[in-house]
This record gives structure tokens, C-alpha cells and sequence, in this order.
């Protein structure tokens, strides 16, 4: 089975920080057995809809990392909207809480 990791970051997309957390989500996949395609967009809302429409028609589970903060170009969840079918807010709602066991700052992701 295919899966896709999309990491949306500037700095990775610009060569100046390490992917670590796309690393991390690619790992898990592949240790489920599943094939992983991976892409790097920087945070621009019509670049991260257009690569997880792409990504989507291949793959039965697209897994997107960063843009999730509240800065103006975290942009990540909106850009998912603009291309979701159906809205499923029971996972953000079950990542967040698992998060906030880790760090407070698990509540300032949208």
C-alpha cells in the first residue's frame, strides 16, 4: 500500500533545516509495511492543496507535517480544507490531545 509524507516548511524547502519530523512520519510508514513517496512544499496555501491532491491520487493515506502553528504563513490546515472531500476533525482533535501530553504547546495548533 502507498503512502505519501508531505512536509510543509520554508526552511526545509529552502535547504536550511533538517526534515526531521517528515523523517519521523516515513519511518513509521514504512516499518507498517507501506510504500512512502515524499515532498517538500514551503508554506503557501495553493502549493500544500495542489501537492496533496497530486499526492492523493496515488496514495491511501497522505500524511502532512508542519504549518500548523498560528504565525500568518502557517497555512497547512486551510490548504487541507480547500482539497478534503469530507472533514474529519475527531483525528486533529485525538493529535492534539495526545500532543498535549508532551507539551502545553499542543493547543496553539489549528
Amino acid at each position: 500500500m502507498r503512502a505519501a509524507v508531505l512536509t510543509v516548511s520554508d526552511g526545509v524547502a529552502e535547504g536550511t533545516r533538517e526534515n526531521e519530523s517528515g523523517d519521523v512520519l516515513a519511518g513509521l510508514l514504512s516499518a507498517e509495511g507501506y510504500e512512502v513517496e515524499r515532498r517538500v512544499v514551503p508554506d503557501d496555501r495553493d502549493a500544500v492543496a495542489e501537492a496533496i491532491a497530486e499526492l492523493a491520487e496515488e496514495a491511501a493515506v497522505v500524511l502532512t507535517t508542519g504549518g500548523t502553528g498560528l504565525a500568518a504563513r502557517d497555512v497547512t490546515p486551510e490548504a487541507t480544507g480547500d482539497v478534503l472531500e469530507r472533514m474529519a476533525p475527531g483525528i486533529a482533535e485525538a493529535i492534539r490531545s495526545d500532543s498535549l501530553a508532551k507539551t502545553p504547546h499542543a493547543l496553539l495548533s489549528s
